[in-house]
């Protein structure tokens, strides 16, 4: 009999592991890129820097990564504070999850969703809320088996600035 996998440790990301969270953005974005590759989006790498510097910011944003064997990341959750007015209290909004393809299936998302839940009840919140892109099969069934639900009352919007 096989003992049972250690859950990876996780801890917030430093201005230190911006490197290594510039590269699983990186691919992040090219593992969403192959799954429509009719329409690629592209961020600038100096863009996706600064954003990962925000993400590393004071609260309410941070960006919590993974650590793997050794220092070598094998994800990152990045995520808010936000107000769920429905119930009048704290929440999280996590923007992005990416797990590296080789640590897929050990139980990195699970841990990183779980310390999103563990973060939100320790600021006093109800839930952690996230969007799925659709086309996404493999994320969709990830959160279905973690027992998240479609808010299905609700539209995701956007207006530019």
């Amino acid at each position: 009999m096989s003992a049972a996998p250690v859950p990876p440790a996780i801890r917030r990301a430093t201005e230190a592991d911006l490197p290594a969270l510039e590269a699983l953005a990186e691919a992040f974005e090219a593992h969403l890129n192959a799954i429509d590759p009719a329409n690629p989006t592209t961020v600038p790498p100096e863009r996706r820097a600064a954003v990962l510097r925000f993400a590393l910011g004071p609260w309410p944003c941070r960006a919590v990564l993974l650590a793997g064997a050794g220092d070598a990341p094998l994800g990152f959750l990045a995520f808010q504070e936000i107000v769920w007015m429905d119930d009048g209290a704290p929440a999280l909004w996590v923007s992005d999850l990416y797990v590296a393809p080789d640590a897929r299936g050990r139980g990195a998302g699970a841990a990183l969703m779980a310390a999103a839940q563990a973060e939100a009840r320790a600021r006093g919140g109800a839930r952690v809320v996230f969007t799925v892109w659709r086309e996404n099969a493999p994320a969709r069934a990830f959160y279905a088996r973690l027992g998240a639900r479609e808010v299905g009352d609700e539209l995701l919007m956007s207006l530019g600035v």
